[in-house]
């Protein structure tokens, strides 16, 4: 029988199928915010997989990491559209990504466990169990650091002319929007946050402008403020964080962390391959 694992972020989401041989295949899909979608929603969005080829019907366990799994409620129509999509399934196990990125670091000490990808979450792990260290407040109230945080800096930059002349000619001539259409983009979009994440591959191609720079250390000051300083957990200052921000801008981030009195651990893309990993493991 086969074992089914998805990391499912709000951008993409990454899937692995573990087959009783030990045989892996993988594949990737659009994301999704479980919070923001209904069953019907999540059955359609599931589509994608079920359409894609891969073998799944001797899918025996389905073990589930999603953004915005983060009550019963949620997890239940989760877990109700999967085995709808899937059906015959023994066991769904849903929870919410921030353990998948746990459990890809299993990490030996206490540490602070996080992602920085389209979102943010981070929290403490002292060992045995993870705590959340703040609320997240998705990317209109927080996200700090995240993607959706970084292109907001950007869009905010370039629309109230802060950036210098390079920048800004490099923005407009990559983009072919007007400042309304900039504006008028982002309120018609289906996923605004998703939007606002691409754009971190601008800030990315342009890391040698000093400004680029130092938005990205202002976002991450922001992150560290917002979420790692006021943790009540303060006997550990190892940070293990996963997500394309993370890797992406990871000696940004390190040096951030580091002026704070924080060392970053390890970062992760794509926290599926810990998480196959541990699954061949445990089986």
């Amino acid at each position: 029988m086969s074992i089914l694992i998805a990391d499912c972020g709000a951008s993409k989401c990454s899937w692995a199928l573990l087959s009783g041989e030990g045989q892996v295949v993988q594949h990737e899909t659009t994301g999704m915010h479980a919070a923001s979608l209904s069953v019907e929603d999540m059955r359609q969005w599931l589509d994608a997989l079920t359409g894609s080829g891969i073998p799944l019907n001797g899918v025996d366990t389905i073990y589930f990491y999603g953004t915005g799994c983060l009550s019963e409620s949620i997890n239940a129509n989760v877990k109700q559209a999967l085995q709808e999509k899937i059906p015959g399934t023994r066991r769904v196990s849903v929870d919410s990504d921030i353990r998948g990125a746990l459990a890809a670091f299993s990490p030996e000490h206490p540490a602070y466990v996080g992602i920085l990808g389209t979102g943010t979450n981070v929290g403490y792990y002292d060992g045995q169990q993870w705590s959340p260290c703040s609320r997240p407040l998705g990317y209109i109230l927080g996200d700090e650091g995240s993607g959706a945080d970084f292109g907001k800096a950007l869009l905010r930059g370039i629309l109230r002319e802060q950036f210098n002349s390079t920048i800004t000619r490099a923005f407009y001539g990559k983009y072919q929007l007007s400042p309304t259409d900039v504006i008028g983009q982002l309120y018609s979009s289906p996923a605004p946050n998703r939007l606002l994440a691409s754009y971190a591959a601008f800030i990315h191609a342009h890391l040698e402008e000093e400004q680029m720079q130092e938005l990205v250390r202002r976002r991450f000051d922001h992150f560290i403020q917002a979420h790692l300083i006021p943790c009540p957990c303060k006997n550990t200052n190892l940070v293990y964080l996963s997500g394309g921000i993370a890797t992406s801008f990871e000696a940004l981030l390190s040096e951030c962390l580091d002026r704070h009195g924080y060392y970053l651990m390890q970062t992760l893309r794509r926290p599926i391959e810990g998480l196959i990993k541990q699954a061949l493991i445990n089986r």
